[in-house]
């Protein structure tokens, strides 16, 4: 585990790296479409964005907004059939992808693994933790008005999500930057 504090170290550990498969995680508000924003040479993949990019109409769409509306996780397997596609065409391509937003629980990450292999993609090799002190959450979320979706519960499920996460990412032998914004207003 490598603890960073500026977005030049983590590039240039990315730079070092042979990592393709890479999961961007942390809590709301902490900072993941910034840094994703900052870091180049990688194919951006967000499950909220292909979800906020959805229509309106589409099914699954409405089962996420339903789930996020009354502050419920959602199945581990609704997420990864958003990003499925692009993961497959982008990794199938020989890309590096930086993935935000799936896996966030055990499960996921199981259920990711499993599906890459079978399809015979590369296999998750790093994960990229952006974190803050939560009372440095509380009040970037409470600043926060980009989307009516979110809810205070829904905040803290994410939280208690990305706490149980970190922990069980923390047992995997698997390369993790760990990147603190609580310094960055």
């Amino acid at each position: 585990m490598i603890r960073v504090s500026e977005i030049s170290a983590i590039k240039n550990e990315l730079d070092a790296s042979s990592a393709q498969n890479i999961v961007l995680y942390g809590p709301q508000c902490a900072g993941k479409t910034t840094l994703a924003h900052e870091l180049s040479g990688f194919e951006y993949i967000s499950l909220g964005q292909i979800v906020r990019y959805c229509n309106d109409d589409n099914p699954l769409k409405q089962q996420i907004d339903r789930l996020v509306d009354q502050a419920k996780p959602l199945p581990p397997e609704l997420g990864l059939q958003f990003i499925a596609p692009d993961i497959k065409e982008k990794l199938g391509d020989g890309k590096r992808v930086l993935v935000d937003g799936y896996p966030r629980k055990a499960n996921e990450y199981t259920m990711m693994s499993e599906w890459l292999a079978a399809e015979g993609l590369p296999a998750i090799d790093m994960f990229l933790e952006v974190t803050a002190r939560r009372s440095v959450l509380l009040a970037r979320y409470n600043v926060r008005t980009k989307r009516n979706v979110e809810n205070r519960d829904f905040f803290e499920l994410r939280y208690h999500q990305y706490m149980d996460f970190s922990g069980y990412v923390g047992s995997l032998a698997v390369e993790q930057v760990i990147y603190d914004t609580s310094g960055i207003s």
